[in-house]
């Protein structure tokens, strides 16, 4: 921390020198370097078994403890060639110096840049579930007598301002720089108010309005690696400057969040994230294509806390997007311990409402875990107006290859023509939340209002459902949503149905249906196609209800019911015809045609044909 005395003589030396120059370049006498700017800490921390540490710990002098680079404080790591702020206000307004940082120094005439080691501490705690970590300014202690001399001081110099803090990752060992400085509450104003954030303060900088004027300095790099050492007496902790874990692979720009580098990435940028858990909540997607890739779901946590992971509403008519909009996300566990709200449904990740732009949407070998009786692993609503390529008939929007431990998985209403294929939504019901999963894996509503007038087209395949409805006991008024649940409500008017193909699918040991249609409006319902599904163990197979269940028809020809001698039907019948032959696999209910069956279950490759003769054998 530098002193008042020294920014005004520093100004006035440049105003003198430099006839009023605004930005001055300067050649630093002891360049800085990235051991003159790593900070030595020494004290009692707590362990908390779980691989991270709280506490306060001190500075030490790195010319008596013999430590780092041997002078007595330390370096801030500038930002090469960006530019430097320094405010005052001499009762006048604010008066601004910048300065270009040369050798990665801001101040070139000091040496080290921050000298007074005894009055700084490394605060490390946890605020909201996060972990956090602070460097704190102590005023008024002396080298003679540091902050933490209760014997001359009476009680330890308390502290006040922090001009470097943000999210530690204790999986990674890293301290990423995401805050703004300011001074701890009721201990300091500054003579400046809100002036380093004027001036590019925020994540990646030393930035403080101190009581005596503002300083903002950008780092070379967003944060420091952390390494916490015992000695066999107390701690020895080391903040290095160093990369950031999250990468901007276009740029090589490193990041200590995600959301960091969301914020500053380019349409068409790929953000790689690298091995740890990540403690993001709320994360915000930009208006244009971006791809944001893990090190792999078994070892890149992107962990909500208390929130979503990602959180995102299209852009409404008056924001501008870059069209198209698409966006990859693979490679995570995301993960959140929020409960339910009054019943209400938490979702683990959410984008939603981005309307006939050409959105799409491409969310891969990720793992999704979530506690409670009626979260979603993915929201994925009112995103209408996608187009199939008229040539291959993909979808832009694609979910595949992923593992839901949710209590329900995706939520796609109100959307068209989404490729969902080769996910796992059997339930582990041992130690991964609530084992009473009672919602959809799959739900599919159609009905509200303003979107596009086309709803469906959805191409399920290949997915492998279990345990859906598992709390279901049989005395609750309605009937427990189906793995896959086809729901339309009185809503829109006007609207186009259009019908799914479902295939290649495992339904399995569900105490509910495996596909569950709810006709709560009279509209003109399509049909949908179910082939080559596996259907063994459930309450139902195909389950319809609703006012108007009797206005829709399902195409199931081909599909295997659990037994050679076909599906089962309510009160020994089928399909409510007493001469169809009763089978003994699973229950159908409603207008179903499931006559070709399957006598054995499908090889579940993606597509795999129909074995010769199987169209004559029923």
């Amino acid at each position: 921390m530098k002193s008042k005395l020294f920014s005004i003589l520093f100004t006035l030396v440049l105003i003198c020198s430099l006839s009023l120059v605004t930005a001055v370049p300067v050649a630093a006498a002891d360049p800085t370097t990235i051991a003159s700017g790593t900070m030595h800490f020494q004290g009692n921390l707590t362990d908390n078994g779980d691989g991270t540490y709280t506490g306060v710990i001190a500075m030490v002098d790195e010319t008596v403890v013999l430590v780092g680079d041997g002078e007595a404080g330390y370096d801030v790591y500038g930002y090469e060639g960006a530019t430097a702020w320094f405010g005052d206000d001499p009762g006048t307004g604010p008066v601004w110096t910048s300065v270009t940082i040369a050798n990665n120094d801001a101040w070139p005439t000091w040496n080290p840049d921050t000298p007074d080691w005894y009055q700084y501490s490394l605060n490390l705690y946890e605020e909201g579930g996060i972990q956090k970590w602070a460097v704190r300014n102590h005023p008024g202690a002396t080298a003679a007598n540091p902050w933490y001399d209760t014997a001359h001081w009476g009680s330890e110099k308390p502290p006040m301002g922090v001009p470097m803090s943000g999210i530690m990752n204790w999986t990674v060992g890293y301290a990423a720089e995401t805050d703004i400085g300011a001074y701890l509450p009721s201990t300091g104003t500054g003579e400046i108010p809100g002036g380093a954030a004027t001036k590019g303060g925020g994540p990646a900088c030393w930035d403080m309005d101190w009581s005596w004027g503002s300083e903002v300095v950008p780092l070379q790099l967003p944060g420091f690696d952390v390494t916490v050492v015992w000695n066999g007496t107390d701690y020895d902790v080391t903040l290095t400057p160093a990369p950031g874990p999250v990468t901007n692979a276009k740029t090589g720009v490193t990041y200590g969040t995600i959301q960091l580098a969301i914020n500053d990435a380019s349409p068409g940028d790929t953000i790689n994230v690298a091995a740890g858990t990540y403690n993001e909540s709320n994360v915000s997607l930009p208006y244009h294509s971006l791809r944001i890739i893990g090190a792999g779901l078994e070892d890149t946590i992107w962990d909500g806390g208390g929130g979503m992971c990602i959180n995102w509403l299209g852009p409404g008519p008056s924001i501008p997007f870059v069209w198209p909009v698409t966006f990859e996300i693979s490679g995570f566990t995301f993960q959140s311990d929020m409960p339910p709200v009054n019943g209400g449904m938490i979702k683990l990740c959410k984008v939603n409402r981005y309307h006939d732009i050409g959105f799409g949407f491409d969310f891969h070998d990720n793992k999704l875990i979530t506690p409670g009786n009626s979260n979603y692993g993915l929201w994925l609503c009112r995103n209408s107006g996608i187009v199939r390529d008229s040539v291959t008939g993909e979808s832009p929007v694609k979910i595949h290859n992923n593992i839901f431990q949710t209590t329900s998985g995706i939520c796609m209403s109100n959307s068209d023509n989404y490729d969902i294929f080769n996910n796992d939504f059997a339930y582990d019901t041992v130690g991964n939340g609530d084992a009473t999963r009672k919602n959809a894996a799959i739900f599919i509503g159609s009905g509200c209002t303003g979107d596009s007038p086309s709803r469906g087209g959805h191409h399920i395949w290949g997915n492998n459902f279990a345990h859906i409805g598992d709390g279901y006991d049989g005395t609750e008024e309605s009937f427990p949503r189906g793995a896959i649940c086809i729901e339309h409500y009185s809503g829109q008017t006007g609207l186009t149905l259009l019908p799914h193909t479902i295939e290649y699918n495992t339904f399995s040991n569900s105490n509910g249906a495996g596909v569950h249609y709810y006709c709560g409006d009279d509209v003109n319902y399509p049909i949908d196609v179910l082939r080559f599904n596996n259907f063994s163990g459930n309450l139902y197979g195909i389950y319809v209800d609703g006012d108007f269940a009797d206005n829709i028809f399902i195409d199931a020809e081909y599909n295997w019911w659990g037994h050679a001698s076909g599906p089962s039907g309510p009160d020994g019948r089928m399909n409510n015809d007493e001469s169809k032959v009763i089978g003994k696999g699973d229950s159908i209910l409603g207008n179903v045609d499931w006559d070709p069956w399957l006598p054995q279950p499908v090889d579940h490759t993606p597509h795999h044909p129909v074995p010769p003769g199987w169209e004559d054998m029923h």
